[in-house]
């Protein structure tokens, strides 16, 4: 009985019933052995569905706030295609600042998605990931900082990068 119930799932990989029938019930005679099944009454293997993969893929997730900083990481890098140029054949301060704040905003967002990627709360425990982000969030201020300075006190950030071109 005990082995009869654990051979059971063996029909469904489409092993012969005669040969199972036969090791589950020895002491009966080759008459009273069953004759293989049809392939109507065999059913074949499917995996059961989890609660993670019951969904549809045309189906769109949610609206969260990730995909508007998404999007705005995008704009920003497209602009940075726009800003860097003309910062270079309209030399302004106004240029400066608009080239300093983009580069900053543009390292900040890749640095911040590096440190959220890398230094995760199931690793490093609940502290330093926050320490990381904070730390992020400093060294982006220090930096704006420092280009703000340097375009308000010297040639400014387009025309030191054109001194440095000129070497």
């Amino acid at each position: 009985m005990l082995l009869g119930r654990i051979l059971r799932p063996a029909l469904n990989l489409g092993l012969s019933r005669p040969a199972i029938v036969a090791v589950s019930n020895r002491g009966q005679s080759l008459q009273d052995v069953p004759t293989r099944p049809s392939f109507q009454s065999i059913t074949p293997y499917r995996p059961m569905a989890t609660a993670s993969t019951n969904y549809h893929y045309h189906e769109k997730p949610a609206d969260h706030k990730h995909d508007a900083l998404w999007r705005a990481e995008r704009y920003l890098s497209l602009a940075l295609l726009g800003v860097l140029p003309a910062s270079w054949v309209i030399p302004h301060p106004l240029m400066d600042y608009a080239v300093a704040i983009s580069l900053v905003v543009h390292v900040h967002w890749g640095v911040e998605a590096i440190v959220t990627d890398y230094i995760r709360p199931s690793i490093f425990g609940s502290v330093i990931p926050k320490v990381s982000i904070a730390l992020v969030y400093v060294l982006s201020i220090l930096a704006a900082g420092g280009l703000f300075l340097f375009n308000w006190t010297d040639v400014g950030l387009t025309q030191a990068m054109k001194m440095i071109a000129r070497i």
